[in-house]
């Protein structure tokens, strides 16, 4: 479930990536579907911003939601421009058609460059003057990713899976078949490709001595046990492990390496 979760995150995020990155071009205002007088612009502070508007009616220009002005707009021509700032909105009209001029708006974050114009009578205008902001995208992304990470490694902590090794298993192979049973069969069987980890039970009192199974013959295999996790950690990945003790014995396949793996298997049976 989280792992279908981030990829959704994803997507959507990589989705508004293309809109913010291929679509809309620097400078250029991008109407709204339901109405065009409502436009877009993706921001770059190396851009300035032409906006169109008309006397007798008002424009709102808006900054972003975690925004807020630090100065007054300015503005070139104040005399002819009708400007006013009211928390994060910023409404301006002109006097009359055919002028133009500039302003600077400036925030705790950004600054914007802007061209005011007020159109031909009749002419096109804007009503409502948003922008999109392509490093809060990438920041949004960044922090989904991480929070997906968090997540997971919370979940395999409560289902009992090393913390310690927990940090980079996004990727981690759990298809492992557990063949045995008592005080030595293990709680879950995982690798990372390079090396593979063998979780117990907290109340297991007595621990296996690890072998590979090579092709028939037991190999004793080199491993460390942190206590700490109650995991045995094995510095290598391979096809078969046999865990001894006594007379008890646990075969552990990784399914995956002998050719009978389960994408939806997540842990030993």
């Amino acid at each position: 479930m989280i792992r279908r979760t981030f990829f959704i995150v994803v997507a959507s995020i990589s989705m508004l990536l293309c809109l913010t990155g291929t679509v809309m071009a620097d400078s250029v205002a991008y109407p709204m579907a339901t109405d065009n007088k409502l436009v877009v612009f993706r921001y770059d502070p190396n851009q300035s911003y032409t906006i169109l508007t008309l006397p007798e009616t008002v424009t709102d220009i808006q900054i972003g939601g975690d925004e807020h002005l630090t100065a007054p707009p300015a503005i070139g021509d104040s005399v002819e421009w009708v400007v006013e700032p009211v928390g994060r909105n910023v409404f301006v009209k002109p006097t009359r058609n055919g002028i133009f001029t500039s302003m600077t708006l400036v925030t705790n974050k950004r600054s914007y460059q802007i061209t005011l114009r007020s159109s031909p009578k009749g002419g096109k205008w804007y009503q409502r003057v948003t922008w999109n902001y392509p490093d809060v995208v990438i920041a949004d992304f960044d922090a989904a990713k991480a929070e997906a990470v968090r997540r997971k490694a919370a979940e395999r902590r409560r289902v009992g899976i090393a913390p310690a090794a927990d940090a980079d298993c996004l990727s981690c192979n759990f298809d492992y078949s557990v063949a045995g049973s008592g005080s030595i069969k293990p709680a879950v069987v995982y690798d990372n490709g390079k090396v593979t980890f063998i979780r117990f039970p907290k109340k297991a009192q007595e621990l296996p001595v690890v072998f590979v199974d090579d092709g028939g013959k037991k190999e004793l295999v080199n491993y460390n046990y942190d206590p700490h996790d109650s995991c045995i950690v094995v510095q290598r990945v391979v096809r078969k492990l046999i865990l001894t003790d006594g007379d008890a014995e646990v075969m552990l396949t990784n399914r995956k390496m002998a050719g009978k793996s389960d994408s939806s298997r997540l842990f030993p049976a």
